[in-house]
């Protein structure tokens, strides 16, 4: 059934639906909520969970995020398969692909291990993806 009236949301994209303790709810979006949701489609996969993910993560007005808060979304990400040359700057995956040249047996291919080698870098493109969340939330 989910199926069915999530593809009729998909085609109409003025709905959204959800469950509750009352049921299941059906309504028609705001023109806020209807902006926001296509800003959302403009981002792509992968700044849209790493950038909420970071953004979710930021501690007490501080904006840092912790080692561990880093590392679940390097696994979130790594869950979801997304690519690391794909989805890195250049001057990021360059420092990676180096050490794995250099390093061939302990390669890095995963966002995971990208932390051992670059924590900075993936940090910065983590920051990144939340600058885009955020710019798509307020837009």
């Amino acid at each position: 059934v989910w199926k069915i009236i999530e593809e009729f949301c998909q085609i109409n994209a003025e709905v959204r639906w959800w469950f509750s303790a009352r049921g299941l709810g059906i309504a028609r979006l705001t023109a806020r909520e209807l902006a926001a949701k296509i800003r959302c489609r403009r981002l792509g996969p992968f700044d849209e969970l790493a950038g909420k993910m970071f953004a979710e993560a930021i501690q007490d007005g501080s904006g840092r995020v912790s080692g561990a808060a880093t590392l679940a979304i390097a696994r979130a990400l790594d869950a979801k398969e997304f690519s690391l040359k794909e989805n890195l700057k250049p001057s990021e995956w360059k420092k990676i692909a180096h050490f794995n040249q250099k390093h061939a047996r302990q390669a890095a291919f995963t966002f995971e291990q990208a932390l051992q080698v670059n924590r900075l870098g993936i940090r910065r493109r983590f920051s990144s993806a939340k600058q885009k969340y955020d710019r798509s939330l307020k837009a």
